[in-house]
Protein backbone atom coordinates (compact mmCIF):
# COMPACT_ATOMS: atom_id res chain seq x y z
CA UNK A 1 0.00 0.00 0.00
CA UNK A 2 2.82 2.35 0.90
CA UNK A 3 4.60 1.52 -2.34
CA UNK A 4 1.42 2.24 -4.32
CA UNK A 5 1.08 5.65 -2.64
CA UNK A 6 4.66 6.55 -3.54
CA UNK A 7 4.04 5.57 -7.17
CA UNK A 8 0.84 7.67 -7.30
CA UNK A 9 2.63 10.70 -5.87
CA UNK A 10 5.37 10.30 -8.46
CA UNK A 11 2.83 10.13 -11.28
CA UNK A 12 1.13 13.30 -10.04
CA UNK A 13 4.45 15.16 -9.79
CA UNK A 14 5.50 14.09 -13.29
CA UNK A 15 2.09 15.10 -14.64
CA UNK A 16 2.32 18.53 -13.03
CA UNK A 17 5.82 19.02 -14.44
CA UNK A 18 4.63 18.01 -17.88
CA UNK A 19 1.70 20.43 -17.65
CA UNK A 20 4.02 23.25 -16.57
CA UNK A 21 6.36 22.62 -19.49
CA UNK A 22 3.42 22.53 -21.89
CA UNK A 23 2.29 25.92 -20.63
CA UNK A 24 5.75 27.45 -20.97
CA UNK A 25 6.58 26.00 -24.39
CA UNK A 26 3.65 26.13 -26.75
CA UNK A 27 3.85 24.62 -30.20
CA UNK A 28 3.49 27.20 -32.98
CA UNK A 29 0.35 27.55 -35.06
CA UNK A 30 -0.03 27.96 -38.83
CA UNK A 31 2.82 25.65 -39.81
CA UNK A 32 2.97 25.55 -43.62
CA UNK A 33 6.27 24.16 -44.97
CA UNK A 34 5.13 24.00 -48.57
CA UNK A 35 5.47 21.07 -50.96
CA UNK A 36 9.26 20.68 -50.83
CA UNK A 37 11.13 20.38 -47.54
CA UNK A 38 14.90 20.42 -46.86
CA UNK A 39 14.95 16.62 -46.91
CA UNK A 40 14.11 16.65 -50.63
CA UNK A 41 16.79 16.57 -53.35
CA UNK A 42 14.82 19.36 -55.05
CA UNK A 43 15.21 21.76 -52.13
CA UNK A 44 18.26 23.52 -53.57
CA UNK A 45 16.37 24.10 -56.83
CA UNK A 46 13.36 25.47 -54.95
CA UNK A 47 15.59 27.93 -53.08
CA UNK A 48 17.01 29.24 -56.37
CA UNK A 49 13.53 29.63 -57.85
CA UNK A 50 12.22 31.34 -54.71
CA UNK A 51 15.15 33.78 -54.70
CA UNK A 52 14.42 34.64 -58.33
CA UNK A 53 10.71 35.18 -57.59
CA UNK A 54 11.60 37.27 -54.55
CA UNK A 55 13.75 39.64 -56.59
CA UNK A 56 10.99 39.94 -59.18
CA UNK A 57 8.50 40.85 -56.48
CA UNK A 58 6.31 37.82 -57.23
CA UNK A 59 6.64 36.49 -53.69
CA UNK A 60 7.07 38.37 -50.43
CA UNK A 61 10.09 38.00 -48.19
CA UNK A 62 7.91 37.66 -45.09
CA UNK A 63 5.89 34.87 -46.64
CA UNK A 64 9.06 33.07 -47.69
CA UNK A 65 10.72 33.53 -44.28
CA UNK A 66 7.63 32.11 -42.57
CA UNK A 67 7.68 29.13 -44.93
CA UNK A 68 11.36 28.47 -44.14
CA UNK A 69 10.64 28.70 -40.40
CA UNK A 70 7.81 26.19 -40.90
CA UNK A 71 10.25 23.90 -42.70
CA UNK A 72 12.68 24.14 -39.78
CA UNK A 73 9.90 23.25 -37.35
CA UNK A 74 8.78 20.24 -39.41
CA UNK A 75 12.37 19.01 -39.66
CA UNK A 76 12.67 19.24 -35.87
CA UNK A 77 9.47 17.21 -35.49
CA UNK A 78 10.95 14.55 -37.77
CA UNK A 79 14.20 14.46 -35.84
CA UNK A 80 16.25 15.81 -38.79
CA UNK A 81 18.58 18.26 -37.06
CA UNK A 82 20.78 18.95 -40.10
CA UNK A 83 17.80 19.82 -42.27
CA UNK A 84 16.36 21.97 -39.49
CA UNK A 85 19.57 24.01 -39.52
CA UNK A 86 19.52 24.09 -43.33
CA UNK A 87 16.05 25.63 -43.37
CA UNK A 88 17.00 28.08 -40.61
CA UNK A 89 20.07 29.22 -42.55
CA UNK A 90 17.93 29.70 -45.66
CA UNK A 91 15.44 31.80 -43.70
CA UNK A 92 18.21 33.98 -42.28
CA UNK A 93 19.24 34.97 -45.82
CA UNK A 94 15.72 36.21 -46.59
CA UNK A 95 14.93 38.32 -43.52
CA UNK A 96 16.69 41.47 -44.75
CA UNK A 97 14.49 41.48 -47.88
CA UNK A 98 11.28 42.25 -46.00
CA UNK A 99 9.16 45.36 -45.60
CA UNK A 100 6.85 46.96 -43.06
CA UNK A 101 3.77 45.20 -44.43
CA UNK A 102 5.29 41.83 -43.63
CA UNK A 103 5.66 42.18 -39.86
CA UNK A 104 2.83 39.68 -39.23
CA UNK A 105 4.59 37.04 -41.32
CA UNK A 106 7.90 37.74 -39.62
CA UNK A 107 6.23 37.53 -36.22
CA UNK A 108 4.81 34.15 -37.18
CA UNK A 109 8.28 32.99 -38.24
CA UNK A 110 9.68 34.36 -34.98
CA UNK A 111 7.15 32.30 -33.01
CA UNK A 112 8.36 29.12 -34.68
CA UNK A 113 12.04 29.89 -34.16
CA UNK A 114 11.42 30.85 -30.53
CA UNK A 115 9.87 27.42 -30.00
CA UNK A 116 12.81 25.67 -31.65
CA UNK A 117 15.21 27.80 -29.64
CA UNK A 118 13.47 26.67 -26.44
CA UNK A 119 13.40 22.96 -27.25
CA UNK A 120 16.82 22.82 -28.93
CA UNK A 121 18.97 25.41 -27.09
CA UNK A 122 22.16 23.62 -28.10
CA UNK A 123 21.64 24.68 -31.73
CA UNK A 124 23.41 28.04 -31.70
CA UNK A 125 22.44 28.78 -35.33
CA UNK A 126 18.80 28.98 -34.33
CA UNK A 127 19.57 31.43 -31.56
CA UNK A 128 21.50 33.69 -33.93
CA UNK A 129 18.79 33.52 -36.62
CA UNK A 130 16.12 34.29 -34.02
CA UNK A 131 17.95 37.38 -32.83
CA UNK A 132 18.44 38.57 -36.43
CA UNK A 133 14.72 38.08 -37.01
CA UNK A 134 13.82 40.06 -33.90
CA UNK A 135 16.19 42.83 -34.90
CA UNK A 136 14.48 43.06 -38.29
CA UNK A 137 11.04 43.28 -36.67
CA UNK A 138 12.42 46.02 -34.43
CA UNK A 139 13.65 47.95 -37.47
CA UNK A 140 10.32 47.63 -39.26
CA UNK A 141 8.13 48.43 -36.29
CA UNK A 142 9.10 51.65 -34.54
CA UNK A 143 6.91 50.91 -31.50
CA UNK A 144 8.88 47.74 -30.82
CA UNK A 145 11.93 49.84 -30.07
CA UNK A 146 10.16 51.10 -26.97
CA UNK A 147 10.00 47.63 -25.40
CA UNK A 148 13.50 46.38 -26.16
CA UNK A 149 16.20 46.40 -23.49
CA UNK A 150 19.21 48.52 -24.32
CA UNK A 151 22.75 48.92 -23.15
CA UNK A 152 23.12 51.91 -20.81
CA UNK A 153 25.40 54.62 -22.10
CA UNK A 154 28.67 55.49 -20.35
CA UNK A 155 27.03 58.02 -18.05
CA UNK A 156 24.42 55.52 -16.92
CA UNK A 157 27.02 52.86 -16.12
CA UNK A 158 27.61 54.50 -12.73
CA UNK A 159 23.88 54.62 -11.95
CA UNK A 160 23.39 50.91 -11.44
CA UNK A 161 20.14 50.33 -9.55
CA UNK A 162 20.47 46.61 -8.91
CA UNK A 163 23.31 44.10 -8.86
CA UNK A 164 23.15 40.39 -9.49
CA UNK A 165 26.00 37.90 -9.19
CA UNK A 166 26.40 34.51 -10.82
CA UNK A 167 28.32 31.89 -8.87
CA UNK A 168 28.30 28.10 -9.26
CA UNK A 169 25.70 28.34 -12.04
CA UNK A 170 23.22 30.24 -9.85
CA UNK A 171 22.12 33.85 -9.48
CA UNK A 172 22.58 35.58 -6.14
CA UNK A 173 18.82 36.20 -6.12
CA UNK A 174 16.03 34.18 -7.70
CA UNK A 175 13.68 37.16 -8.16
CA UNK A 176 14.08 40.93 -8.12
CA UNK A 177 11.75 43.85 -8.75
CA UNK A 178 12.86 46.91 -10.70
CA UNK A 179 11.26 49.94 -12.30
CA UNK A 180 11.22 50.41 -16.07
CA UNK A 181 14.54 51.70 -17.44
CA UNK A 182 16.50 50.90 -14.26
CA UNK A 183 19.96 49.48 -14.85
CA UNK A 184 20.73 45.94 -13.67
CA UNK A 185 24.39 44.95 -13.45
CA UNK A 186 25.18 41.24 -13.69
CA UNK A 187 28.61 39.97 -12.65
CA UNK A 188 30.01 36.53 -13.46
CA UNK A 189 31.97 35.37 -10.40
CA UNK A 190 32.78 31.97 -11.88
CA UNK A 191 35.95 31.00 -13.76
CA UNK A 192 34.00 30.01 -16.87
CA UNK A 193 31.61 31.67 -19.30
CA UNK A 194 27.89 32.26 -18.73
CA UNK A 195 25.11 33.45 -21.02
CA UNK A 196 22.32 35.96 -20.27
CA UNK A 197 19.25 35.42 -22.37
CA UNK A 198 15.54 36.16 -22.68
CA UNK A 199 13.33 35.03 -25.57
CA UNK A 200 10.68 37.77 -25.22
CA UNK A 201 13.10 40.61 -25.86
CA UNK A 202 16.49 40.86 -27.50
CA UNK A 203 18.86 39.71 -24.77
CA UNK A 204 21.48 37.16 -25.73
CA UNK A 205 24.98 37.93 -24.51
CA UNK A 206 27.91 35.95 -23.15
CA UNK A 207 29.71 37.10 -20.01
CA UNK A 208 33.27 35.91 -19.49
CA UNK A 209 34.87 34.93 -16.17
CA UNK A 210 34.98 37.80 -13.68
CA UNK A 211 33.27 40.11 -16.18
CA UNK A 212 30.13 42.22 -15.79
CA UNK A 213 27.40 43.42 -18.11
CA UNK A 214 24.19 45.43 -17.79
CA UNK A 215 20.59 45.08 -18.92
CA UNK A 216 17.42 47.13 -18.51
CA UNK A 217 13.77 46.88 -19.54
CA UNK A 218 11.59 49.66 -20.90
CA UNK A 219 8.15 48.21 -20.17
CA UNK A 220 6.36 46.55 -17.28
CA UNK A 221 6.12 42.79 -17.10
CA UNK A 222 7.94 39.73 -15.82
CA UNK A 223 11.04 38.58 -17.67
CA UNK A 224 13.14 35.51 -16.92
CA UNK A 225 16.84 35.47 -17.68
CA UNK A 226 18.38 32.09 -18.44
CA UNK A 227 21.68 30.64 -19.68
CA UNK A 228 22.18 28.53 -22.79
CA UNK A 229 25.05 26.70 -21.11
CA UNK A 230 23.41 25.87 -17.77
CA UNK A 231 19.77 24.72 -17.70
CA UNK A 232 19.13 25.49 -14.02
CA UNK A 233 20.47 29.05 -14.11
CA UNK A 234 17.52 31.44 -13.90
CA UNK A 235 16.45 34.73 -12.39
CA UNK A 236 13.02 36.36 -12.68
CA UNK A 237 12.86 40.11 -13.20
CA UNK A 238 9.60 41.86 -12.23
CA UNK A 239 9.40 45.26 -13.92
CA UNK A 240 6.81 47.58 -12.40
CA UNK A 241 6.33 51.24 -11.59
Amino acid sequence: MRFLSIVLVGVVIIGMAGTSMAQEIQKPDNVDPGMITPSSILYAVERIVDTFLLHLGLISGGELANERASEAYVMYERGQSDNMIRATASMAQIVSNTGEKEIDKLSSAQEKLAYLNAVAPEERQISVALQDLRNRVTQLNGTERQIQPAEPDDEEQVNVSHQLHIRNDSYSEQEITVAPNEVIQITNNDVYRHNIRNDRVVIDKDVGPKESTTVRFYREGTFELSCVYHDDEHVRIHVTE
